[in-house]
């Protein structure tokens, strides 16, 4: 038994170690590290840092003993060299640097001090076969203790992160010193049989403990950073969408290819490789194949990021980092304790400077890493330059095999100017054969529908598919949809003859359809979501479309049959379909390019398309006015509810977001008459303006914040004077600008927790879960609209019948309809309220869930000396830097009165934090008042100037 163990200890510690290590510690014996450790000595007696080598003696005396016990036990097979061997490799590693030189002896040190007089009991005890036992637990602890050291040590730039992972060791480290301070105490009583199995019982208790807590670190570490990070939370479900859409084989050539190979291998070869091709050649398809190969394999860390059009440019470069950072960790625990000391517990701002050194940092600490980067040319000229020219010299720099995959269009322009001598891949020349197979998969589909298809004419149009295709996945996938609509296999054959040339001539052909076989309504209805589609400035679900489409120009307020009562992607044909989650997207971002490019006309105006989602916005948010009770003050609640549970409320979400951003770019185009805006939509800009609280007759009591004036806007780049005809329009549009523009720049100032809790509530002590009641009321406060009401009023009635239960359902609603109403918004009212929260367009099918996701928020680590004891921070490291930082000891109160006189009474205490909470507080010139010498930060984090400091 005592021998297995010892020899599972060493072959544990023996798989760890690479064969380079493995040959020297194999002849390693004690005179080699005494050897070394006068050299050592040695070296820093001629540099005068002598760090009292003697520290490390006891142990050494103690394994020499050790070791002819253990020559007995074993049997002649003496495993103490492979203790020796990584002491000595070691020492030598941490000499050069005296911190950790000194807490390695250190280490040695306590490591002695717990082993206990072997050679006392040697003699009465060697042939017991207890004592042997404990013998080899003593040999597991201190194999278990250089198992650890050594992989730490062997680390990559090891050095850079020994503070913070050494930190995180240490108590494992403590763990090992109590099993040898239990094994001594049951060699000291002799051994007795009946304490070896409960030494090793709870040894592994520890062992299970230490693991316990050493996971719930790394969780809450991991969970800390990635919200520190904020990475865009939407690439998984991109890469979930792209899976959706793989066929078959048709993706394995490419781990076949020999640059995909040599950039998968280890070794310098094949370091960037550009993967290019034409629009719909699967470009994204086989870099999301290319994920899941890395992620099948597990045999290198990856990041990767999908980029894909945006009309608000959300992929910007630090986005990119963000998630290549997020990613990057996740496989990579060792890297927490670093990010979250020097990172996230200073609070630093994840900005681009920031996440371009973090990535750095995380890249030079991985032994291999690969990065996949897709759709770089769907973003703006200026953003792939900037992605570009910060990912290859990363790449470049990284000291360890990283290797970078980029996948874009093979236009000329800058991205091909950059990546023109580097390794690719062109599609055209590599995907004739999984063109074919995705046409023989879907040609097979062919003949379930038309059962009378001869093999002939599936021949035919297998050859035909695949000379015609030019390498594009998405043209085949577009002539397929146009082949399974015909109804009988004539049609099929005529359509065969006619087949388009290009993604361009299929898709003019599908609007070609649109236009001339439609009926007049299908065909508005059908552009109008055309409009919303192309035009969005998010992707959005099947119920937002469907209630976006029910609001137009001839119909203001739809009712109940105004619904679409047919498919969407039928109406659309093949240039839309339905993801998982509900989105409907266009197939492809060039079947968006297409449609707004005027090679198409263009078939859908930019502004036009503005203005249609617009006025279904603005339609949609008038509907919402007899919820403001001093415009409507004789409504009931019951008629609110019927109102809400029978109303469209699918654009809830997008409309409060997004209504300014659509009008002031349909309104873009010139003055209301030369945008040729209908009447309709000029009489519901009108009502709009009743949301105005200046323009309310009853808006006396809720005025906006007078801090706000209109002429903080520029009007030289939003031009609202195309409504100067509508003057009270007007005035309701720049106000929300001024509201916007102030939320922003308070939001950029204060994005910390803590001064959130300092500047959006008034009560400094509000309990956490109803903190969500006090920011509503701060909004709908400042708001110069009553738009931040009447969301909150209608959130809360959404969530009040989403919990609703049939027994307890009141007369005046309808049981079916209350259903419809649960099964259709299930998500509408369950959103994030947390400012600081990573994903806010989050949703939850429950308030319970909804509930359990903002705990996560909570901060356990409260200050009881200051008005945060109510916030808390996320770690004791926070707590601790706060106070030392904020709370003063006695001593610092005894200001010398010619440093006191260097300060003007310009604010107090009271003073400050008063202004702070009240309508007019301008943090800038609260700022600027400390710049004579008092800390800035304690003024944003506090808010206000300690009274000491402002006496005269």
């Amino acid at each position: 038994m005592a021998e297995g163990t010892i020899r599972d200890a060493f072959e544990k510690l023996k798989s760890s170690i690479s064969s380079d290590d493995a040959r020297d510690f194999h002849s390693t014996t004690l005179n080699d590290v005494r050897s070394a450790a006068r050299a050592i000595q040695d070296a820093q007696a001629s540099r005068q840092s002598l760090q009292n080598l003697r520290r490390i003696e006891p142990f050494l005396k103690f394994t020499e003993k050790y070791s002819t016990i253990l020559e007995v036990i074993c049997q002649g097979f003496s495993p103490m060299a492979w203790v020796w061997g990584p002491l000595k490799l070691m020492i030598q590693l941490a000499s050069q640097y005296g911190n950790v030189f000194d807490k390695l002896l250190e280490a040695y040190k306590q490591l002695a001090e717990e082993l206990p007089r072997v050679d006392r009991l040697r003699k009465v005890f060697i042939d017991d076969q207890g004592f042997q036992t404990v013998l080899s637990l003593l040999y597991a602890d201190i194999v278990e203790f250089h198992q650890r050291a050594y992989k730490f040590f062997r680390r990559r730039a090891w050095y850079m992160f020994f503070e913070c992972t050494w930190r995180s060791f240490e108590q494992r480290f403590q763990g090992i010193l109590s099993n040898l301070r239990r094994h001594a105490s049951l060699m000291d009583k002799e051994a007795a049989s009946i304490h070896f199995l409960e030494a090793k019982e709870a040894a592994q208790r520890m062992k299970q403990e230490i693991d316990e807590k050493e996971r719930q670190r790394q969780a809450f570490e991991l969970r800390e950073v990635l919200q520190w990070v904020t990475a865009n939370p939407d690439q998984e479900q991109r890469l979930e969408r792209l899976w959706y859409h793989r066929q078959g084989n048709t993706c394995e050539w490419l781990l076949r290819n020999e640059n995909i190979v040599s950039w998968l291998h280890e070794g310098p070869s094949k370091p960037i490789i550009w993967l290019n091709g034409i629009p719909g050649s699967g470009k994204s398809i086989l870099c999301s194949r290319l994920v899941d190969h890395l992620q099948e394999q597990q045999k290198v860390s990856f990041g990767y990021y999908f980029c894909r059009f945006s009309p608000t440019g959300a992929d910007t470069c630090v986005e990119v980092l963000r998630a290549m950072v997020a990613q990057l960790v996740k496989s990579q625990p060792d890297m927490l304790p670093h990010i979250h000391q020097n990172y996230v517990d200073k609070a630093l701002n994840p900005s681009l400077k920031v996440m371009k050194e973090l990535l750095a940092q995380v890249l030079s600490g991985l032994p291999s890493s690969r990065i996949i980067l897709d759709g770089v040319d769907e973003c703006h000229e200026t953003q792939q330059k900037e992605i570009l020219s910060t990912l290859l010299p990363l790449q470049k720099n990284a000291p360890n095999s990283c290797k970078l995959l980029i996948s874009s269009r093979v236009d000329e322009g800058y991205i091909k100017s950059v990546l023109r001598q580097k390794p690719s891949i062109r599609l055209k020349d590599h995907n004739s054969e999984a063109i074919s197979l995705f046409v023989d998969q879907n040609v097979a589909e062919l003949s379930d529908i038309f059962d009378s298809l001869e093999d002939d004419l599936l021949d035919r149009i297998r050859r035909e598919l695949c000379f015609k295709a030019g390498g594009m996945f998405l043209w085949v996938r577009l002539v397929i949809d146009n082949l399974r609509s015909q109804t009988t296999a004539r049609e099929l054959e005529n359509s065969l003859e006619k087949l388009p040339e290009g993604l361009e001539e299929a898709y003019d052909r599908i609007l070609d359809r649109i236009k001339s076989q439609m009926s007049t309504s299908q065909r508005d209805q059908t552009l109008r979501l055309l409009h919303w589609i192309s035009c969005a400035y998010r992707p959005l679900k099947l119920y937002e479309l469907e209630d976006g489409v029910a609001f137009h120009c001839d119909q203001c307020i739809p009712g109940p049959r105004d619904r679409i009562q047919r498919s969407i992607v039928s109406l659309c044909g093949p240039l839309v379909e339905e993801l998982p989650g509900g989105i409907i997207e266009t197939v492809h971002f060039s079947a968006k390019e297409f449609i707004l490019s005027s090679t198409s006309g263009p078939f859908i105006d930019r502004r036009t398309a503005h203005g249609t989602i617009s006025f279904s916005c603005i339609s949609y948010l008038n509907s919402r006015l007899k919820m403001i009770p001093n415009l409507f003050p004789s409504i009931t609640e019951e008629s609110l509810e019927c109102h809400v549970i029978r109303g469209y409320n699918g654009l809830e979400q997008y409309a409060h977001k997004f209504w300014l951003n659509h009008t002031l770019a349909y309104l873009s185009g010139g003055g209301v008459e030369s945008i040729g805006a209908s009447a309709n939509f000029l009489k519901a800009l009108q009502d709009f303006a009743s949301f105005s609280k200046k323009i309310s007759s009853s808006s006396s009591s809720g005025s906006p914040d007078s801090a706000v004036q209109p002429q903080t806007v520029n009007d030289s780049h939003i031009q609202l004077s195309v409504l100067d005809k509508l003057p009270e329009v007007h005035g309701l549009l720049k106000q929300v600008l001024v509201f916007h523009k102030k939320m922003k720049e308070a939001e950029d100032r204060l994005e910390s927790a803590e001064c959130e809790q300092r500047y959006f509530y008034k009560s400094r002590t509000t309990p956490l879960l109803t903190q969500n009641v006090a920011r509503l009321e701060w909004h709908s406060k400042h708001d110069p609209t009553y738009l931040s009401y009447v969301k909150g009023r209608v959130s809360e009635i959404i969530q009040r019948l989403q919990g609703m239960k049939d027994a307890d359902v009141p007369g005046h609603i309808n049981v079916e309809e209350l259903h419809r109403f649960q099964k259709l918004y299930n998500a509408l009212g369950f959103h994030c309220r947390y400012l600081t929260c990573t994903c806010p367009s989050a949703v939850f099918a429950s308030e319970q869930q909804r509930q359990q996701h903002e705990s996560t928020h909570i901060r356990l680590y409260k200050c009881l000396d200051c008005d945060f004891s109510a916030r808390g921070f996320t770690s004791s490291a926070k707590l601790r830097k706060h106070r030392e930082k904020y709370h003063m000891r006695p001593e610092d109160f005894n200001i010398p009165q010619q440093i006191m006189n260097r300060y003007t009474p310009a604010i107090t205490k009271t003073s400050a934090s008063e202004s702070l909470l009240e309508d007019d507080f301008d943090l800038d010139a609260l700022l600027q008042s400390t710049d004579n010498g008092f800390n800035r930060e304690a003024v944003s984090y506090y808010g206000y100037v300690p009274a000491v400091l402002s006496l005269s």
